[in-house]
């Protein structure tokens, strides 16, 4: 019956906290027309909102945009340093790496101090300044207009030719089910990243862990491990193990 359709994919949503159409639609068997019906009831009860290609709980907080640089620079210090000298032990000579926008992949470039054979490849303002601090690596950005509330350059992810060896993504949120970010042009380029790279981790202080943005751009298992700086909550360290994903921290 609709209604028990309806109740059903209300409890869904809540328990997953957003979910795209494809999901909902293969969830239920149903069609995107009907989906689109259902979502518009729980819409009207203020239960769920609409988001890019999907839809979000409202009992739970998901984020539509991030904190403001200032912010994000001055937050958890210590921790993303932390992640950023455990990044750095995975980095080999004639390594061409991947370093993502955001305060705690930058991290990872003083540790680079001690490489010669090294080549960064990054979008993200903050990598570059770092990165320019030492002249042993050998740097290349992807152009184009700079986001100021990122401080990356936002690019056609698809006009960029380069194969990484490594890459490290940042993130605004993480769960069982993988990753999530504010930004679309930024997911879509990380997206591209790890689709061109042999091996890919994940970079994400601990309150990652507790938060979620609006657009799903990874699953779990496209990432080889996950660095952070504090003990995994149990059930997503259950999922990556079984997923054989490492966690370092």
């Amino acid at each position: 019956m609709k209604v028990n359709r309806i109740a059903e994919m209300e409890a869904s949503i809540r328990r997953h906290k957003m979910l795209s159409n494809e999901e909902l639609c293969e969830m239920f068997s149903i069609s995107m027309q009907t989906l689109r019906r259902d979502l518009k009831v729980l819409e009207e009860r203020g239960s769920v909102s609409k988001v890019y290609g999907g839809v979000v709980s409202n009992e739970n907080q998901v984020a539509t945009s991030i904190p403001s640089l200032h912010e994000r620079l001055n937050a958890a210090e210590q921790e993303k340093m932390k992640i950023g000298k455990i990044a750095s032990s995975l980095v080999e000579e004639h390594d061409v790496i991947f370093v993502d926008s955001g305060t705690t992949a930058s991290r990872i470039i003083p540790y680079l101090n001690q490489f010669e054979h090294v080549t960064i490849v990054t979008h993200s303002l903050h990598v570059l300044a770092a990165a320019a601090e030492l002249p042993n690596l050998n740097v290349i950005c992807l152009g184009g207009q700079m986001n100021h509330e990122t401080r990356s350059f936002q690019i056609e992810p698809f006009d960029t030719p380069y194969l990484y060896t490594k890459a490290f993504i940042a993130t605004v949120g993480i769960d069982e089910k993988g990753c999530t970010n504010t930004d679309l042009l930024e997911g879509r380029i990380k997206q591209h990243v790890l689709s061109q790279c042999k091996h890919a981790y994940l970079v994400a202080d601990h309150s990652k862990f507790h938060s979620a943005g609006f657009n799903r751009f990874a699953k779990l298992d496209q990432f080889e491990g996950i660095i952070t700086d504090q003990k995994v909550p149990e059930a997503l360290a259950k999922t990556l193990n079984k997923k054989h994903i490492r966690i370092y921290y």
